[in-house]
């Protein structure tokens, strides 16, 4: 049980990149009232130890959260493979085989 609430709130955690970098420190404490509301106690000091993490790095400061923050971005990603991959599908299409996208490319 405490590996899938576990999984779940580290989404919503992830899920605040796509939040206006203004609402980002609001989401982040309602997500730490959610855990401390439905988390077993028993495992109040691992959400600790996460949210001792979480708040030193992500949140330290509001332009540290602005480079991180994809709100309103049009390349919602900072992985730099993430991209390329998604440009050369747009470029040549999904799930082609090599042969018929090499016939695309131009020398």
């Amino acid at each position: 049980l405490f590996c899938l609430s576990f999984y779940v709130l580290i989404r919503k955690y992830m899920c605040l990149a796509l939040l206006p970098p203004h609402l980002v420190p609001i989401g982040w404490q309602v997500l730490v009232n959610q855990w401390k509301e439905k988390t077993p106690s028993k495992y109040h000091d691992r959400m600790h130890l996460w949210n001792r993490y979480f708040a030193s790095y992500w949140m330290r400061n509001e332009d540290w959260i602005l480079e991180w923050n994809v709100f309103g971005k049009t390349n919602r990603t900072n992985n730099i493979l993430e991209r390329f991959n998604r440009e050369l599908n747009e470029l040549f299409g999904h799930g082609q085989f090599l042969f018929e996208w090499s016939n695309k490319l131009s020398f």
